[in-house]
């Protein structure tokens, strides 16, 4: 059964659109296991949010049509109704300005990600969840929503005011002209800001995927290649997190300018939300000419830069995908850009890496392990066995260790250097470590008493 738990730090005013900016923000989250859950509630209602949580995708649609929430924390992975299913539903009936909704993803889910920006999510964080990033971004759309929803309110006088001085007398028609003329500015100011990051005035998401469209569907006229490069800031959090957000916001500004300042002015520059940019070119024939910029990009913004007298390093990986390789396939021009800047980040970072179709099927090949672990988690199918520890002066021995193995149905017996890792980035490595304690105390309780058992923890754990 469904159930939903609230938690606030005080009751909601309900009162006029003036005084909803002063009320604690309304959260909902979605997850369908509790651990989790709690976890964040927990954290957010320490920052002075009001939190309501839900434990699937239905639950959390009920929630939605009952009550009101500034922003959405969504699983992607959930049993009932996927998360991209969840957000489905919400577009249809909410804006991703009316309603905010932050995907919580494991780092290898990059291809849901990729849907789940296409459906039309906000942005994204990973798990194991890092609160600091998730809480900037978190505060970061609240903002762009308090935001959409001042400029909506001036929209909506500036159209009753327009309405009133088109039935005014005829001697105030020069009024009437000139207001005109500012609604003309504001209409101009409110399109800016509807395709453009407000921190760097970049093109934003919207904007970014209108102008990949516009790049794809010139290819076959002006015999131009585009190609998008993805643009990940390595320490960019460290450096946000020591030095506080007023830091991290002009050195997030300074490292659009450095892109700026290497990418061609006809080329079509976007911040996509946190420390991630993009870049779409449109060189002719020449097929180096996107990983030599992507390279010119990574090495300018690995120069220190100086911000409010102090110097601060970050490093870039860059992902390049050439469109000829999709045709019209947007989402799968994405996904490649995307699938070759995490290549690049587990290279060693600081580097730039060309996709190459190989890296889809070991995407494929991670993504279905993953799948294979969430039900081996679920239903314990795993195995220990014990490996003595052998006193080297009496020779007797003084205790096991347990080592977990996993005996995968189409791969054999399996490793921990090849699940664990995975479980570690997925989340599920605290249940998993749990399960390893629980069986080997079990099976330790049927031994001598002085024979001791020795598990491995995660440093997660």
């Amino acid at each position: 059964m469904n159930t939903a738990t609230s938690h606030a730090i005080r009751e909601p005013n309900v009162s006029s659109p003036e005084g909803e900016e002063d009320l604690a923000p309304r959260i909902l989250v979605v997850d369908d296991v509790a651990d989790n859950r709690d976890i964040l509630t927990r954290r957010l209602v320490r920052r002075g949010f009001q939190v309501t949580e839900a434990s699937g995708g239905h639950d959390a649609l009920n929630q939605i049509e009952t009550g009101t929430f500034d922003l959405v924390l969504l699983d992607i992975m959930m049993p009932d109704l996927s998360g991209n299913e969840v957000l489905r539903r919400i577009r249809e009936r909410f804006s991703n300005t009316e309603l905010p909704v932050i995907m919580v993803t494991a780092k290898s889910q990059s291809e849901d990600v990729v849907e789940s920006l296409s459906i039309g999510a906000n942005d994204y964080v990973t798990k194991p969840v890092d609160f600091a990033v998730a809480i900037a971004r978190i505060n970061g759309q609240i903002e762009a929503k308090k935001a959409s929803d001042r400029t909506l309110r001036s929209k909506q006088t500036l159209e009753a005011t327009t309405e009133q001085l088109n039935t005014s007398l005829s001697a105030k028609e020069v009024e009437l002209a000139n207001e005109s003329g500012r609604r003309k500015v504001s209409e101009e100011k409110l399109h800016f800001l509807a395709y453009h990051d407000s921190l760097t005035e970049l093109l934003n998401r919207q904007g970014f995927r209108d102008a990949l469209h516009h790049a794809i569907d010139e290819m076959p006229v002006n015999d131009m290649e585009p190609a998008l490069l993805f643009i990940d800031l390595d320490g960019f959090k460290a450096v946000n997190d020591l030095f506080g957000h007023a830091i991290g916001d002009k050195l997030l500004r300074a490292a659009g300018e450095r892109i700026q300042s290497v990418v061609p002015a006809s080329f079509d520059i976007a911040r996509l939300g946190g420390d991630e940019f993009a870049v779409i070119t449109r060189y002719g024939v020449q097929p180096d000419a996107s990983m030599q910029l992507a390279e010119q990009i990574v090495a300018e913004i690995g120069k220190p830069f100086t911000v409010d007298g102090t110097q601060l390093n970050i490093g870039a990986s860059c992902g390049v995908a050439r469109a000829s390789h999709f045709s019209s396939d947007l989402d799968g021009l994405v996904k490649a850009a995307d699938l070759a800047m995490y290549h690049a980040k587990s290279n060693g970072r600081g580097g730039a890496v060309l996709f190459e179709a190989r890296m889809l099927q070991e995407q494929e090949e991670k993504r279905q392990l993953e799948s294979d672990l969430r039900i081996a988690v679920q239903h314990s199918q795993f195995e220990l066995f014990y490996q003595p520890l052998i006193n080297i002066d009496t020779r007797e021995i003084t205790g096991f260790e347990a080592l977990i193995r996993w005996p995968h149905p189409k791969r054999g017996l399996m490793s921990p250097e090849i699940f664990i890792p995975l479980a570690e980035e997925t989340g599920l490595i605290n249940q998993l470590g749990a399960w390893v304690l629980r069986e080997a105390c079990k099976e330790a309780c049927k031994w001598p008493e002085h024979i001791k058992v020795a598990v491995n923890l995660s440093p997660i754990q």
